[in-house]
């Protein structure tokens, strides 16, 4: 008995939708990606812009850093691997391009479904089944099957992952230490890595320590305060 492949490869109708599938998967995984990335980046960055003004405690960053985590993996199985799945069957990919092409009135996944079940299974005239599959091959070349494959919001999602690279780009670029503690605390969220202190004093007077002063002379100190002064 031939397999789905050997058929697929058999007749040109199942070639075309098997070309389609691939369009298609390549879809989903640039467009659904890229948006599921977009958005994990750009959250991950808010909170580590908001680590460095609030200090957040090594709870919060954990939750923030698991919960963004585990969202993405969710959003990226349900809308890219399920999908993947779905449209592994020929029927399934010929019902969605029936959609986009009403044209077809069921004629191209009646075809497939000739094409796809063993002989034993079938029943009827087999003149009626291959002129169902020659006219529903003919409307196919006709049409612009690609058109099934919705890609408006392509490049808007690459548009988005390419805007939170830059950003995390120039602020990396524009504040290198800070970036690099704010990505470490993150990532190690109950890891021992502190900010350095906001506010520094470095004392100028006296010079060295310990220092004696005599009883009943001014005794005179001088420091320099830097950072953000309270």
């Amino acid at each position: 008995m031939p397999t789905t492949t050997e058929r697929e490869m058999a007749h040109p109708l199942l070639e075309r939708l098997r070309k389609l599938r691939s369009r298609l998967r390549a879809l989903l995984l640039l467009r659904d990606g890229s948006r599921i990335a977009a958005w994990t980046f750009a959250t991950l960055l808010i909170a580590m812009v908001a680590d460095v003004d609030l200090r957040l405690p090594p709870q919060a960053r954990a939750i923030i850093l698991f919960g963004v985590v585990a969202l993405a993996g969710v959003a990226f199985y349900r809308r890219v691997i399920v999908a993947w799945r779905y449209f592994r069957d020929p029927r399934a990919l010929a019902g969605h391009v029936e959609l986009q092409f009403p044209e077809f009135n069921d004629s191209l996944l009646s075809a497939v479904e000739f094409l796809e079940l063993p002989p034993s299974e079938l029943s009827g005239s087999a003149a009626l089944r291959d002129h169902a599959i020659e006219q529903a091959t003919l409307l196919a070349g006709e049409l612009d099957l690609n058109e099934a494959v919705p890609s408006r919001k392509l490049k808007r999602s690459i548009f988005a992952l390419g805007v939170v690279i830059v950003v995390a780009i120039v602020l990396g670029g524009r504040y290198p230490d800070q970036s690099a503690t704010a990505i470490t605390r993150l990532a190690d969220p109950y890891g021992d890595h502190r900010w350095p202190a906001r506010t520094t004093l470095r004392v100028v007077s006296p010079t060295f320590f310990p220092h004696h002063a005599v009883r009943r002379e001014a005794f005179e100190f001088r420091a320099i305060v830097g950072g953000r002064v309270p």
